[in-house]
């Protein structure tokens, strides 16, 4: 069966047509539908029950955000691709939980179909030049972050998505001492925030070459907050 594609708000009805004629040509992609932003959007989202939703954008903002924490709630396995310009490390941070992949509209046409695979495939995804950007606001701060190795070791497993107990298990220690380490964790980056732990993750080459890649320039396929 096909994955069914949903294209929102796409105001050059040229480019929706090109974007139409493209995933008619591959084989497991199909385009359910292409449909203005509108009060009657959640219906329509009903009534098409595709698998991606492609929203463009012309400038993201929190007012946005409330919108598509409205889609989530209608389906929570909706994948869900926004398409816009770029914005501000703090406006994207708010963005990531409620969504699985951001492009800036500048993004070739093989990033999108790559970006829609990753996405397809459950993987967050974020084009390069978004990552590069957000990468280079948090090269800063992270600089100065310092990890024991011990605290290294279990920020890696944690990245890789292991709880408490596997971590204790895989390093022999107590789920106690893990959840000390963690606390260190994160009052070294005074924060929980997963664009920084990213930076400093690839940065320090933490991650094994086999995680997949959220862009063309980071090996981190994706990460849980440090909660």
């Amino acid at each position: 069966m096909k994955t069914q594609i949903l294209l929102i708000g796409y105001h050059q009805r040229i480019l929706a047509d090109a974007l139409s004629a493209v995933f008619n040509n591959i084989k497991d992609f199909a385009l359910a539908g292409v449909v203005p932003i509108s009060d009657e959007l959640l219906d329509k989202i009903r009534v098409y029950e595709a698998d991606i939703l492609v929203l463009e954008f012309n400038s993201l903002s929190f007012l946005n955000l409330d919108y598509i924490k409205k889609i989530r709630l209608l389906n929570h396995n909706l994948k869900i691709l926004i398409l816009s310009d770029l914005v501000s490390r703090r406006l994207l941070e708010k963005w990531l939980p409620e969504i699985d992949g951001y492009m800036l509209k500048s993004c070739s046409a093989e990033e999108f179909i790559f970006a829609i695979r990753k996405v397809s495939a459950s993987e967050k995804y974020l084009c390069s030049k978004v990552a590069t950007s957000l990468f280079k606001q948090e090269q800063q701060s992270s600089d100065e972050i310092i990890l024991t190795e011990r605290e290294r070791e279990i920020l890696v497993l944690m990245l890789m998505m292991e709880n408490n107990h596997q971590i204790a298990e895989k390093l022999n220690i107590s789920e106690s001492t893990v959840r000390t380490h963690r606390k260190n964790i994160r009052h070294k980056f005074g924060t929980s925030n997963q664009i920084q732990i990213l930076t400093y993750a690839c940065r320090e080459r933490l991650l094994p070459d086999s995680k997949h890649p959220i862009c063309t320039n980071c090996r981190i396929h994706c990460a849980p907050a440090l909660a």
